[in-house]
């Protein structure tokens, strides 16, 4: 069946012109679906590219206390090195000195036991 109109002629049926908008229709809520995807795809993309972004930061931050965490422990372990080997020098020095107070006071000790002679020599008639 055709209809005809004087202000609009239509060669289509009407089921056809029916079919026409159904289609028409479901491609128009096809292509707000796959908008709306999209558009929930690409608000979840940049959710994920700022936590990516924020780990990235974190993880530069981390590396960066490492690292200067590392230098500290490079210093202190040099800081050590030094302090005991200071610490040997100095005891090295000690063990030296003591021996020459050793003998120096065997030799005072000697000289104190003359000096008691020669007081208790004087002393003695």
């Amino acid at each position: 069946m055709f209809i005809t109109h004087k202000s609009n002629v239509s060669t289509q049926s009407v089921p056809s012109q029916v079919h026409d908008q159904v289609v028409h229709t479901k491609l128009r809520e096809a292509e707000e679906g796959l908008t709306r995807a999209k558009n929930e795809y690409m608000r979840m993309k940049e959710q994920s590219d700022e936590q990516l972004q924020r780990k990235d930061e974190e993880l530069q931050r981390n590396e960066a206390e490492i690292a200067a965490i590392s230098l500290s422990r490079d210093k202190l372990q040099e800081t050590n090195l030094k302090l005991m080997n200071e610490k040997k020098s100095l005891k090295a020095e000690y063990e030296s000195n003591k021996v020459i107070w050793e003998k120096q006071l065997v030799e005072l000790k000697s000289l104190r036991d003359k000096e008691w002679e020669e007081l208790d020599a004087d002393l003695d008639p």
